[in-house]
């Protein structure tokens, strides 16, 4: 008998600890689900907040009732920098950001951890890393617009916010501006009245004196990308004005 306590109690433990490795959301009604889906831009180190922080707060000072979603809630080699919390909520750290991988490789972990979480709007900011290893142009696109498919099979109706990617002056970064030029005809081609796709010109805003080391922003480029990411939310009436 004793042994059979120990053994269920056992049970009990690794059950429990299984369900804390994958965290499900369930769909709650009146919540916009909203995912950061990208590499380092969107995780950041752990020096800096991410470009996440200031759009949350946006959106929380805006009275939005939403939700960040995704499978991770640190930064790259740790947890990020402490924020304030806004209105008494604390920060949601949640999000689909992975340094250094391209967009092949971020698919691959979104079909993995999407089952986990709904979606209402994804906020994709992929394709740098792509450039810096050499990959053609044409199969990032492709890659881009898988993402894309992949995220209307759990949702037909979600929207995309679609980014040009952010500059750089890296040797091995040339090809950017032809892919944010490629990401800017993809996006009417998929875009559609029940599924919008729209391209955000990150770019425009992250540019090599807003970063802090020619690639990654620092935190005034932080916050224009989520001004960026919000004013396109407002302005295609995905959140209430």
């Amino acid at each position: 008998m004793r042994l059979r306590r120990s053994l269920c109690a056992l049970v009990a433990v690794l059950l429990v600890a299984c369900s804390q490795d994958v965290k499900t959301t369930l769909r709650a009604p009146e919540i916009l689900y909203v995912l950061p889906l990208g590499d380092s831009i969107t995780q950041a180190d752990r020096h800096h907040q991410s470009y996440r922080y200031p759009l949350w707060v946006s959106l929380v000072q805006n009275g939005v009732q939403f939700d960040f979603v995704g499978s991770l809630t640190e930064h790259s080699n740790g947890k990020g920098p402490a924020v304030a919390e806004v209105d008494g909520r604390a920060f949601d750290p949640d999000h689909e950001g992975y340094w250094g991988l391209r967009a092949d490789e971020v698919l691959e972990k979104l079909r993995e951890a999407e089952q986990h979480y709904p979606v209402d709007i994804a906020l994709v900011h992929l394709g740098t890393n792509d450039v810096l290893q050499g990959q053609p142009i044409e199969s990032t696109v492709q890659e881009l617009k898988t993402i894309i498919e992949t995220l209307r099979t759990k949702n037909p109706s979600v929207s995309v916010l679609l980014a040009r990617p952010g500059q750089s002056t890296w040797s091995n970064a040339k090809a950017l501006p032809e892919l944010a030029e490629a990401v800017s005809e993809l996006g009417p081609v998929l875009d559609s009245p029940t599924s919008r796709v729209i391209v955000v010109p990150i770019d425009t805003v992250l540019t090599p004196d807003k970063t802090y080391d020619a690639l990654h922003p620092n935190p005034e480029g932080e916050s224009l990308i989520a001004e960026a990411f919000f004013k396109a939310m407002l302005e295609n009436g995905l959140i209430p004005r």
